[in-house]
């Protein structure tokens, strides 16, 4: 489980940190229950000018890689993805200002936390996490999302 793992040393990372992020793409799926590989950490985060300099420290105290600081202050908006992928890391972590129209701003009201080894991972709700994955090539997340979400509809009738 050497993902698991990565995901929660580097959350417990960020929340010391104080960053603004939520967890996004395929380890949101895992965490919502669906098993499936991947081979990156995605990240959205509030790209504000502080949160995304205390975001490059955290990740330099955590991996210590100092490539970190080749990521520009304005690169999580001027890109799709930041993908930071030291050559020492067997899994990359990418960085995202926005995913379409979806910002960390605009969904703060669909986070939830999921807890692993007492470390709170926020993550996106059903909701948010849906139409994040529209239009992206793993069909069968979003088809796994879709059915998960109206199971717990039908429960709460």
């Amino acid at each position: 489980m050497e993902l698991q793992k990565k995901l929660v040393n580097l959350c417990a990372a960020l929340n010391r940190a104080g960053i603004k992020y939520v967890v996004v793409g395929g380890c949101a799926v895992i965490l919502h229950g669906y098993f499936r590989t991947t081979h990156d950490i995605d990240l959205l985060v509030e790209p504000s000018l502080e949160n995304i300099r205390r975001l490059k420290k955290a990740l330099y105290a955590f991996l210590g890689s100092d490539e970190v600081f080749d990521i520009r202050d304005d690169d999580i908006m001027r890109y799709a993805v930041v993908r930071f992928a030291p050559e020492s890391e067997a899994i990359a972590i990418d960085l995202i200002g926005k995913i379409g129209k979806i910002t960390f701003e605009t969904t703060t009201n669909d986070i939830e936390e999921v807890e692993i080894e007492g470390i709170k991972i926020p993550v996106y709700g059903l909701t948010t996490l849906i139409e994040t994955k529209k239009g992206v090539r793993a069909k069968e997340d979003l088809l796994f999302l879709r059915c998960k979400k109206e199971y717990i509809e039908r429960e709460h009738k």
